[in-house]
């Protein structure tokens, strides 16, 4: 919001440090953000979501004290819009992610095409749930997962989580 009011206003009226402004129409800080370009690529393996091969954008929350989670930790948010990238060298990924009341509904894609969306919500907490994407063919993918903002009814929240990624 600081850099809308920042870079996309015009004071109209000013009276000490109170003013009223109207907003740019062409203000290019409001355009949709780019996609996210991880730079690095991972290999076979399992990547935690402290890794710094995962990129995050927007509102993401980390715990450390989580017991039954990949290396007792988890990223989360409740941010509609914000995302997580992944590039990575093989021919499937598998996102690792709890299960639980307060969970709403992620949107996936590899290489720009839509996987889907996927309910994350359970009446109970499924530490380490898995979602595999396969059949990749070979060479380098980036991996996707987007915070929709919605969630199934009854749902306590709209949480999406990363507890790790593993590449095949």
């Amino acid at each position: 919001l600081k850099d809308v009011l920042d870079n996309c206003t015009v004071p109209e009226y000013t009276f000490r440090d109170i003013y009223v402004a109207r907003l740019e129409a062409e203000c290019t800080a409001l355009a949709p953000a780019a996609p996210l370009q991880p730079v690095l690529t991972a290999a076979r393996g399992v990547y935690d979501d402290v890794d710094p091969i995962v990129l995050f954008r927007g509102d993401w929350e980390r715990g450390d004290r989580f017991d039954d989670a990949f290396q007792k930790t988890v990223a989360y948010s409740e941010a509609p819009g914000a995302e997580i990238a992944f590039a990575f060298e093989g021919r499937a990924v598998t996102y690792v992610y709890t299960k639980a009341p307060n969970r709403g509904i992620a949107s996936i894609s590899i290489d720009g095409v839509a996987k889907g969306t996927f309910d994350l919500y359970s009446a109970a907490v499924k530490w380490q749930s898995r979602l595999k994407f396969d059949g990749l063919g070979p060479g380098r993918h980036i991996l996707v997962i987007h915070v929709t903002g919605k969630s199934r009814h009854g749902a306590q929240g709209v949480f999406v989580d990363l507890d790790a990624l593993e590449v095949n």
